[in-house]
């Protein structure tokens, strides 16, 4: 197993006892029944009116979404145009893990184990005994019923009886097995480097990527679905008169959109001008790849967006120059060499080889936690 050989105990800490079977029964007294008599409606029906107002409901809330989901006509005034740029990094470095011994990885290093509670369980196939006691209870049972009249006439019937009752016996067992606490050598996430800004210049944040394969080296996060890189063209706008209060964002990057180039609608509306679109949950919500201009004209086919300053161009912004080479990581090849198409880096101590870790010493087991 990895990390040596793991230790596995399970000590007897008392019984348990089984569900309850019942294996005799006795009448020890006489039966009693007792009449019921219900009114019904015609043909005895129930009352429906608690269906009538449950199915009222929830018509109303079925009505309430289709309404908040339908797009309305709307006047828009754009009034700020804004940006965010993300960089998503993660840097090779040391992580303190915890796992039982055998789920640990196989580069782990400087482990401590120690014997720990892990659980218990008990034997179901093996009974290591029974016990039997008598109960006193009533058993009841329904008679026939009949409608006459518009009543309906039932009777339940109530027998007192001693039934045997007998639960199986089972050995309960705590297990205890090895946990280690160890060091690993680890890509781990950073905090992203995040650029924002009012206005139509927008810029990267600087981040350094080293793109080599020891600790404290950097790389470009590998986020799946979302990208390492992240542009964000978002544009306020009023909704209807000048005079309203009714304000929504549009962020052209976002994927419900399918916008294939968001940053060309971001630059092609300005400040202040007038627009018309649709917007949903009762003309709320903008309709982002429906604005056009109050003469029903979308964006030009030929329309080129120049921006002005920072360092985004027409195109999608290109990530800075030390971020330009692909970082796949350390790729260790036979032998422990390094890899791939990534700067050279200082060199590195190749992966622990097979005749190392069948060498390694067996962690020693340092106590006993019981919990």
């Amino acid at each position: 197993m990895p990390g040596g050989n793991d230790a596995h105990v399970s000590v007897g800490a008392g019984v348990v006892l089984g569900r309850d079977q019942i294996v005799g029964e006795q009448q020890i007294g006489p039966s009693t029944v007792t009449d019921t008599y219900t009114p019904v409606g015609k043909g005895g029906s129930m009352n429906k009116t608690p269906l009538f107002v449950c199915l009222g409901v929830v018509g109303l809330l079925i009505c309430y979404m289709v309404a908040a989901g339908a797009a309305s006509d709307v006047n828009l005034t754009a009034v700020s145009h804004r940006w965010r740029f993300e960089v998503h990094t993660q840097m090779f470095g040391v992580e303190h893990r915890g796992n039982w011994q055998r789920l640990i990885p196989f580069d782990s290093y400087n482990r401590m184990c120690s014997i720990r509670r892990s659980g218990g369980h008990y034997d179901t196939q093996n009974p290591i005994g029974r016990t039997c006691h008598n109960r006193q209870t009533t058993v009841t049972s329904q008679g026939p019923c009949s409608t006459s009249n518009g009543v309906q006439h039932c009777q339940t019937i109530s027998t007192p009886v001693v039934q045997q009752v007998c639960n199986d016996v089972y050995q309960y067992y705590i297990d205890y097995d090895t946990w280690c606490d160890y060091n690993v050598n680890r890509w781990v996430d950073q905090t992203p480097a995040v650029s924002s800004g009012i206005g139509l210049a927008p810029f990267w944040p600087y981040v350094s990527i080293s793109n080599c394969g020891m600790l404290g080296c950097t790389r470009l996060g590998r986020r799946q679905p979302a990208p390492a890189l992240e542009q964000h063209y978002m544009v306020d706008f009023r909704i209807g008169s000048h005079s309203s209060t009714t304000m929504s964002t549009c962020d052209f990057s976002a994927s419900q959109w399918n916008i294939q180039q968001p940053q060309m609608m971001w630059g092609w509306i300005n400040d202040d001008a007038p627009y018309q679109g649709q917007a949903t949950n009762f003309g709320t919500d903008v309709v982002c790849n429906s604005i056009q201009t109050r003469q029903a004209a979308p964006p030009p086919p030929d329309f080129q967006f120049v921006p002005d300053g920072g360092n985004s161009t027409a195109e999608l912004p290109a990530p800075p120059a030390d971020m330009v080479t692909a970082a796949p990581g350390p790729d260790y090849a036979p032998g422990g060499q390094l890899s791939g198409g990534v700067p050279a880096p200082a060199p590195a101590p190749p992966p622990p080889a097979a005749a190392f870790l069948a060498a390694a010493e067996e962690p020693e087991i340092t106590e006993l936690d019981v919990q």
